[in-house]
């Protein structure tokens, strides 16, 4: 029977061929030349409408499904940067971007960035979360135009206007993403060797006291930095993050 209907198949392609679906202005030039009247006209005008409002919200819906399944099984990601000025470490928009867009592809999702809105002083950047149906989510941001400091020696700018302006695009970018995403880098870092583990035998004697002599060569402050490493105390620290402890402190010192 099956090869009955193959040796049919192939005898006859054109049954094949999957029928194609009219575009609404092919239906209404088709309904022109079929010689409708006005009234006739209206009335398929207005299922049109209908038909257009209809697909706009399965495309609505279909996009907070999509947002729903990535939120399930979204990973988390790093803080890869570290400012040195302020001590603390962020999520680059490379490292947003490389986390997520696979993510988010699997689901029919990609992001884009319309042309940001900006005065002398501020700028306005919008972070567009678009679904392959076509609804789309938009997030803004706004914030000043970071410009930067003057040497205290040299009296010069660190940068020229035009890296001020990429600087705050760029700023501001990370920050719509993360809004429109829902997400926010964990206090691991990519360079922590896994050291970030909070259980195993503490630190000795010896690398306690050199711990101490560390913090106060670098000025840094004990209970700030316990508390940055999410542990109970210094002499509590996990010997596993004793390397990691003191890259952190040696920072600090540069």
């Amino acid at each position: 029977m099956t090869e009955d209907v193959q040796r049919w198949e192939q005898r006859h392609p054109e049954a094949n061929v999957k029928p194609t679906v009219p575009t609404a202005n092919e239906i209404m030039m088709q309904a022109v030349r079929n010689g409708l009247g006005k009234e006739q006209l209206e009335v398929l005008e207005r299922m049109l409408e209908l038909d257009i409002k209809v697909k706009a919200q399965q495309a609505k819906e279909a996009f907070f499904s999509a947002m729903a399944r990535f939120h399930k099984n979204k990973p988390a990601v790093k803080k890869d940067k570290y400012n040195k000025f302020f001590d603390s470490h962020y999520t680059s928009l490379e490292n947003l971007l490389n986390t997520f867009s696979g993510p988010l592809a699997e689901e029919g999702l990609s992001l884009s960035f319309p042309a940001p809105q900006q005065t002398e002083t501020s700028m306005t950047v919008t972070c567009r979360v678009n679904h392959e149906l076509g609804h789309h989510e938009d997030f803004s941001i706004s914030g000043p135009v970071d410009v930067a400091a003057v040497g205290k020696q040299s009296g010069q700018r660190s940068r020229n206007p035009l890296q001020d302006v990429k600087s705050t695009f760029t700023y501001l970018r990370s920050a719509s993403v993360e809004a429109a995403l829902g997400v926010a880098g964990t206090n691991a870092t990519s360079d922590d060797d896994g050291n970030n583990a909070q259980n195993g035998e503490p630190i000795n004697d010896a690398q306690y006291a050199d711990l101490v002599t560390l913090i106060q060569e670098v000025g840094a402050n004990e209970q700030a930095f316990v508390k940055y490493l999410k542990i109970e105390s210094l002499s509590a620290m996990p010997a596993s993050m004793f390397e990691r402890a003191v890259k952190e402190l040696e920072r600090k010192r540069k």
